[in-house]
């Protein structure tokens, strides 16, 4: 909400999705994906985990597609490999990027 958002789509593994990321994102601003979409995100994660894929532009697209579709306005990024899926390709929809966030947190912490 600090971003100015009230609808946001959590991507991420399975687990951290359907759990709104372990319960850190309220439900009531959490979009709720169906099962399809919540698969596709997962297979996707899991290949940037184990493989190293980057996104090419018609995956990055389908992603932003899927989030407003469901009626979010921004995508939370909310595993630390997804940062590299929009390495070569920017995506087209607001993100946030939560290995940012983890990034600064331990600088904050590394340099008090």
């Amino acid at each position: 909400q600090a971003a100015g958002l009230d609808r946001v789509a959590v991507f991420g593994n399975r687990v951290v999705m359907q759990t709104n990321v372990f319960g850190a994102v309220p439900d009531r601003m959490a979009v709720k994906p169906d099962p399809a979409a919540i698969d596709l995100v997962h297979a996707t994660h899991s290949q940037i985990a184990l493989e190293g894929k980057r996104g090419t532009q018609p995956e990055a697209e389908v992603l932003s597609s899927l989030a407003r579709n469901h009626g979010a306005q921004a995508v939370l990024l909310a595993g630390t490999d997804l940062s590299s899926f929009y390495a070569d390709e920017k995506p087209d929809f607001p993100v946030m990027d939560m290995a940012q966030l983890h990034i600064g947190q331990i600088m904050r912490l590394a340099v008090a």
